[in-house]
């Protein structure tokens, strides 16, 4: 196909241009015939007495903004693009030869609400030209090298498109201007989402969409009656398909402006505003047309003359209505001097209010009108152009000849109605607001850049000191939720200061060196939220959630906690005496109690047998300096990662967090312990303590693997097979033996070691037997006693479960930025559910047989005393 002409016409097509005149047609002497076949198929002809040329377009109803369950995926320009690379009857080399040869031309595009196919021939090889078009579309080879050639033509593309400039704003407007319409996605997709495209998907989506009944067929030029038939013979002859749905999304009415900012590599900067317009059918269209075209078409309109020709702040301009089949865009394009932004924009919106408050004068609406019907005729002087308005025409109006009163409309217009219509639809909390500028500052070519990654929601950004970034917006509620998490936790305690990065991570919310613990918690929630702070086995860190109205003074408060906590003696005793509260609170819950034992059974050397809040005697113990010094060499840039999560523009987050953070130095250098790799156990460890609680208390713990293992995906199945309400070992020790209230099982995976623990409390009296129950379902287990049933069960509610915790931006945020400390990736997540569903029984037998032996686990009792 020709680029050249297909970039235009996406140009035209995509983003408009400065009048919707892409669909209108002046009268004309030769009327419009109209056939819809049996099935469904609409035929438009329009034939020109004595013309040497005939074009045909072959128009399917589907683009980008069709593609339903592949949006976003550019399948439709990808199946586009391999249309004409042959069928069975010709090579890709043939087709086009084959046209040459007749005299004519092929071109193809894709737009959101359609793809086009066109071939331009002479008039007398219309016949043969039609059986190219009909078989190259209708029944296209869809060869595998094609498919793999053509895809490395359009990632190709898809990086043209992000270094040039033009191209890059105009993605930009759309996808920040509609926020739900699928109009927002790219006619040529993401890179991301397009690279997992199928050659299978390609045929289905051809199969399902390129049938009769969701295209149209226009003819323009010197075609004859008796072709006309052929015409009607040749393609009635392919069956129906399935009926296609509208699109039935509908874009809801902005409330407030829009506003979008993006470094990029260039000189010059790039503007775009716009305001929620009309869609084609609509009445306002023609006074919306003047009004583009008196603001922004042409040197002497009135933003070119005032920013360009007088003031010098521009160097190009337009201003556009685009009016699509839905909610289309009036818009305002230009190029300037980022030092000017400001300018620029005050300019416009001085020529807006002054387009509200007086109504423009006749001859300037005039003007206007000229500059239209020029434009008209320019865009029909040629077959293939008049072709394509009937095509739209009828696509959008069902009247190809929807065009043949529009310069009447034109005419109409009174300039009182530019008023009113400027009134209308240019109002300040409507506006969108998409600019790409130089960069604010030139890095040297020795120093590290950032690095930026994206996907479709979450936004990753290194930053050169060696924090990580992440960035998603939310809408749904006014809130952000920072999570600040940390390499730590028990992982990097010893014995002697077990305890320490609980201890640190709590004292960060308790004084800096400019606000006092009272202060921070005064302005948090003055903020309207919270703030905690946690550690882990592997991680420790802070939760903030605020209003989202407050998410910049949030970001001045998390770095100032972050960077300048001051850890006073005062609040460090009061802290103290809290944690020791709170150790003998958990040594009060015989189930926590239970699960300490367990971890103290299973881990001998490694740091995880220890507890997390620490002991009575190491928290006595500790320092200030201690957790001064542990502050020092963990919470650092090198170390950490924040994740915010909300309702907020993250070009302007982004820019806010750079400056508060980018000058935070890395601490002094800090070498993770290395941990004693703990020893398989070779024989039954057996722990009983006497308990003063009525019930008594029986867990079994085995090792099992880390969060790295490819197996931990089985063990999490595993742990929905037997524990839970109505599970295994629900059923089976309550529900039939009625023997217990509480039993379930546990499952730690770590970035070491993991474990996976069965336990249960029940009477003296069936303390035993409970026991024995116990041991005699891990027996089962190794036999390989698993059902298909409660397999799919499990793994439908493990599925299922993951999706209910991503509702909240607390642990969706919170996920995420542990997947990608600990060097899973962010995205890590939408990984989940694959792995859970690939599951087999073989693979649950076999992490039983290699981790539930006979002789290698810890077995506790809590035993009631007499």
């Amino acid at each position: 196909m020709d680029k050249k002409i297909k970039f235009l016409l996406v140009i035209f097509l995509f983003y408009g241009c400065n009048s919707s005149l892409e669909i209108r047609h002046r009268p004309e002497k030769n009327p419009v015939k109209k056939f819809i076949l049996n099935n469904g198929l609409t035929i438009l002809a329009r034939q020109i007495a004595n013309h040497r040329l005939v074009s045909l377009e072959l128009l399917v109803k589907t683009g980008s903004a069709k593609e339903g369950a592949y949006a976003g995926t550019g399948i439709s320009h990808f199946l586009e693009h391999l249309i004409f690379k042959g069928t069975e009857k010709y090579t890709a080399g043939e087709i086009a030869r084959y046209l040459k040869l007749l005299g004519g031309e092929i071109k193809a595009f894709t737009t959101h609400e359609y793809t086009s196919f066109v071939v331009t021939v002479p008039a007398d090889k219309v016949e043969k030209a039609l059986e190219v078009l009909k078989e190259s579309v209708l029944n296209p080879a869809l060869r595998e090298e094609d498919f793999l050639r053509e895809r490395q033509v359009i990632l190709k593309e898809i990086l043209m498109n992000e270094d040039e400039p033009e191209r890059r704003i105009f993605r930009l407007f759309w996808q920040n201007f509609y926020r739900l319409h699928p109009y927002k996605y790219p006619v040529i997709g993401y890179k991301e989402l397009f690279s997992k495209l199928t050659l299978e998907e390609i045929r289905n989506y051809h199969k399902v969409n390129y049938v009769p009944n969701n295209m149209l067929l226009s003819i323009v030029g010197g075609i004859s009656d008796e072709d006309l038939e052929k015409v009607k013979t040749t393609f009635s002859q392919i069956e129906r398909g399935k009926e296609k749905q509208h699109i039935g999304v509908i874009e809801p009415a902005h409330i407030s402006p829009y506003v979008y900012e993006e470094n990029y590599p260039t000189k010059l900067m790039y503007l775009m505003l716009g305001f929620p317009g009309v869609e084609i059918n609509h009445h306002d269209l023609y006074a919306l047309d003047l009004l583009a075209t008196l603001l922004g078409g042409g040197k002497s309109s009135r933003l070119y003359q005032r920013l360009i020709i007088r003031e010098n702040l521009a160097y190009n301009l337009s201003s556009f209505n685009h009016t699509p089949g839905e909610r289309g865009i009036f818009g305002i394009y230009l190029i300037g001097e980022y030092k000017d932004q400001e300018k620029i924009i005050k300019t416009i919106w001085e020529e807006i209010r002054r387009l509200k408050k007086f109504s423009p004068s006749a001859g300037e609406v005039d003007k206007a009108k000229n500059i239209l019907l020029h434009q008209y005729y320019l865009e029909h002087e040629r077959v293939e152009d008049q072709a394509h308005q009937l095509a739209l025409g009828e696509l959008f109006s069902r009247n190809p000849e929807f065009y043949s009163f529009y310069l009447n409309k034109i005419k109409m217009v009174k300039p009182r109605e530019l008023k009113r219509i400027a009134k209308k639809y240019l109002r300040e909390e409507s506006l969108t607001l998409v600019s790409l500028i130089p960069p604010h500052s030139q890095e040297k070519i020795s120093e590290p850049k950032e690095i930026q990654e994206y996907n479709e929601e979450i936004k990753k950004i290194s930053l050169k000191n060696g924090l990580t970034l992440l960035l998603k917006e939310d809408h749904t509620l006014p809130l952000t939720c920072f999570q600040v998490v940390c390499l730590g936790g028990l992982r990097l305690e010893k014995k002697e200061n077990n305890g320490v990065s609980n201890l640190c991570a709590h004292l960060l919310t308790r004084g800096t060196l400019y606000k006092s613990a009272e202060e921070i918690n005064r302005l948090v929630e003055k903020y309207g939220g919270s703030l905690n702070a946690f550690s882990g086995n592997n991680s420790l860190g802070l939760s903030l959630n605020i209003i989202s109205k407050n998410t910049l003074p949030g970001i001045n408060l998390l770095a100032e906690i972050i960077k300048f906590a001051n850890f006073s003696k005062e609040e460090f005793l009061k802290e103290k005496n809290q944690i020791n509260a709170r150790i003998k609170e958990r040594e009060e819950d015989p189930i926590a109690y239970l699960l300490k034992l367990v971890k103290k059974g299973l881990f001998l050397r490694h740091p995880y047998g220890m507890d997390i809040l620490g002991e009575k005697e190491t928290i006595e113990n500790l320092k200030l300096e201690e957790v001064r010094d542990f502050y020092q060499r963990v919470i650092n840039p090198k170390n950490c990662l924040i994740s915010i999560w909300g309702d907020f523009k993250k070009e302007e987050v982004e820019r806010k967090i750079k400056k508060e953070f980018s000058s935070w130095k890395p601490g002094g250098n800090f070498l993770f312990l290395k941990n004693e790799t703990e020893p398989p156990l070779s024989s039954p460890r057996i722990i009983k303590e006497k308990t003063d609680k009525k019930q008594g208390l029986v867990a079994i713990g085995f090792h099992t693997v880390s969060l790295y293992s490819p197996q931990y995906s089985a063990f999490r199945v595993l742990e929905e097979i037997l524990g839970g309400q109505g599970n295994r070992l629900f059923e089976k020790i309550r529900e039939k033996l009625g023997l217990v209230y509480f039993v379930d099982v546990y499952q730690i995976a770590g970035l070491d070691t993991g474990y996976f623990v069965f336990l249960t409390s029940t009477d003296k009296d069936n303390l035993e037997n409970v026991k024995e129950l116990l041991l005699e379902e891990v027996k089962n287990l190794r036999e390989g006693k698993f059902y298909s049933e409660e397999i799919e069960r499990a793994k439908a509610y493990i599925v299922e479960e993951q999706r209910r915790e991503l509702q909240t931006r607390e642990n969706f945020s919170r996920i995420t930025a542990l997947d990608e400390l600990y060097g899973l990736g962010f995205d890590h997540y939408k990984e989940y559910a694959k792995k859970i569903n690939s599951v087999s029984i073989k693979d649950l037998q076999d992490i039983v047989q290699r981790y539930f032996r006979e002789d290698n686990y810890v077995l506790i009792e809590l035993l009631p005393e007499d």
